[in-house]
């Protein structure tokens, strides 16, 4: 909304003082910006088990200011890497382990965080 109300000068000067980032916090492309999202993204409810990097928490999560807040708690944003632990089903969740702590997410909520599998290393670490 706040676009709608700011001149064009003013726009153009947040985003210079903001080093013309492509997205928003969580990950979101700025309409404007030519930053489209990486092809190989998947749903983090897509992801059996092993390493993954968090990129994108969508516009559709972002509408949920709950799932927001319980996210930021538990360390889920872009840029962190986390190890999907176990996928149930029967109980429609998926979980976590996000840096020392277990976080469990209903599938449709990670339904709703894009997420790139981590390459292991020549070690066989990620």
């Amino acid at each position: 909304l706040l676009e709608h109300a700011m001149s064009p000068k003013i726009e153009a000067r947040m985003v210079e003082v903001l080093g013309r980032p492509g997205t928003c916090p969580h990950g979101n492309p700025i309409p404007g910006m030519g930053y489209e999202l990486p092809k190989d993204l998947v749903t983090l409810d897509s992801i059996e088990d092993g390493e993954a990097v968090i990129e994108v928490v969508t516009e559709e999560a972002e509408l949920d200011l709950r799932l927001l807040h319980f996210l930021d708690v538990n360390g889920v944003r872009p840029g962190v890497h986390v190890r999907v632990l176990e996928h149930a089903p029967f109980n429609q969740t998926t979980t976590l382990q996000v840096g020392e702590r277990t976080v469990t997410l209903g599938l449709a909520a990670a339904h709703k965080i894009l997420a790139r599998r981590a390459v292991a290393s020549r070690n066989g670490t990620s």
